[in-house]
């Protein structure tokens, strides 16, 4: 007994602790070195946005703040947003090439009827490399095969999807960079951007 004990704790600290982009098993199986790269780029990115919303330093507590302040401004019927800054995110844009981009995002133009200008529009691509990553994570996350299903459905991010990302983050486990990185994806895909 005395000789499985440290093999329990080795086995308890391994399970608990994340697993990096660049080891998790799910997102090799879909993306190339270089573009786990430019996933990490996008991860530390909504990272770095969400701990300069809180006033915590370390990653997860500042997610789980942020949760908090969304659903508090529910109750108040406030404004719900997630600061992101503009610069930052063109630079990362800028940065990663457009073919990487095109396997998670898909964009075009959308007129406004009420001022006659086009808009530059961008949603998950539901037929990318990300999308059969999104559905190879949610395997066994039922929150997760909800989100998929509908990306599917309506080929995009629909409000409900959005209301749920608000809503029930917490269904998602923040200590897993994957389940991160899909949070900020879904949340850098509806910030209203210019094209580059």
């Amino acid at each position: 007994m005395r000789k499985l004990f440290p093999l329990f704790i080795l086995f308890l600290f391994c399970s608990c602790s994340s697993i990096s982009l660049e080891e998790d098993p799910i997102v090799q199986e879909h993306f190339s070195e270089t573009e786990i790269a430019s996933l990490d780029s996008i991860l530390t990115y909504f990272d770095t946005e969400v701990i300069n919303q809180t006033p915590n330093t370390e990653v997860i507590s500042s997610y789980n703040e942020l949760f908090q302040i969304v659903k508090d401004s529910v109750e108040t019927g406030s404004l719900i947003t997630i600061e992101l800054d503009d610069q930052n995110l063109e630079a990362l844009f800028i940065q990663m090439p457009d073919s990487f981009q095109q396997e998670i995002w898909s964009t075009g133009y959308s007129y406004n009827s009420h001022t006659g200008d086009s808009i530059f529009v961008r949603d998950i691509n539901p037929d990318g490399k990300y999308a059969a990553f999104l559905k190879s994570s949610s395997e066994k996350n039922d929150y997760l095969i909800q989100y998929y299903e509908g990306l599917k459905n309506v080929e995009g991010i629909s409000p409900g999807m959005n209301t749920n990302m608000l809503l029930s983050p917490e269904e998602l486990d923040m200590n897993k960079e994957r389940e991160r990185l899909i949070y900020a994806t879904h949340f850098i895909t509806l910030r209203k951007s210019s094209a580059h």
